[in-house]
Formats: C-alpha cells, structure tokens, sequence
C-alpha cells in the first residue's frame, strides 16, 4: 500500500470501525490485510472502500467488498466500478458482498442480486 493510500485509510479507519463488526472482524484485521496488500483500499473525498480478491478452490476469482462507508453515490459510480475494473483485470467473474440486507436494494441497480443467504443461531 502506498503511502498516500495509508493517510487516506486512517481518514477513514474510525468509520470503518463503527461500520464493521468487531466481534468478528477486528479493526487491526484490515490494517494488517491492508498493510500486507492483500486487500485494496479505494476513495473519493466522500467515500471509501476496502475490498480483496476471493479466490475459490476451483480457480474462479470474485471480488470480495469487505467494507464501505460514507456517501452511496460514491460508492455506486466511483469505487464499485473501480473495483470492478480491478477485478476484471485479475480475472475475476462477479462481485461478492457479504452484509446488510439493505445492501440487496441499494445495490439491485448496479447488476447485483441476493445470491446465498447465512443463518446463525447463538450456540
């Protein structure tokens, strides 16, 4: 990650943390993925975006959205898009995101579409 990047990041790490759920993922988590270029961290003055590259046993690549925040116009037409491209440049087939439902609305218009559901129970 460079250096400008880095500053960026920390703009927005505090946001993240409120957005992510530490119990699962700590926020020294996506440092440390970061800091190891593992995952991709993208911007705009208003909004910004952390996402990897999945990589499945059969060789097919998604790209994985692991967090967002700040203005969904943003969101929509700057950083998908760029993560898309990025994608698209690797080999990836789709885009994965893993969150709200409220995201499956949101997000309807740009191609994306409820694929999976996760059921949890406390144990």
């Amino acid at each position: 990650m460079i250096r400008e990047e880095w500053d960026a990041y920390w703009l927005w790490r505090d946001t993240f943390t409120d957005v992510i759920d530490q119990q699962y993922y700590p926020i020294e988590w996506l440092d440390g993925l970061l800091l190891a270029d593992k995952a991709f961290f993208v911007f705009t003055d208003n909004a910004a975006a952390i996402y990897e590259i999945k990589n499945y046993p059969s060789g097919v690549k998604d790209v994985h959205g692991l967090v967002c925040a700040g203005d969904l116009c943003d969101i929509q037409n700057t950083l998908i898009p760029a993560a898309r491209e990025h994608g698209r440049s690797l080999g990836c087939i789709g885009f994965l995101i893993e969150s709200r439902p409220g995201w499956v609305k949101a997000l309807k218009s740009d191609g994306f579409e409820l694929f999976q559901a996760s059921v949890r129970a406390p144990i």
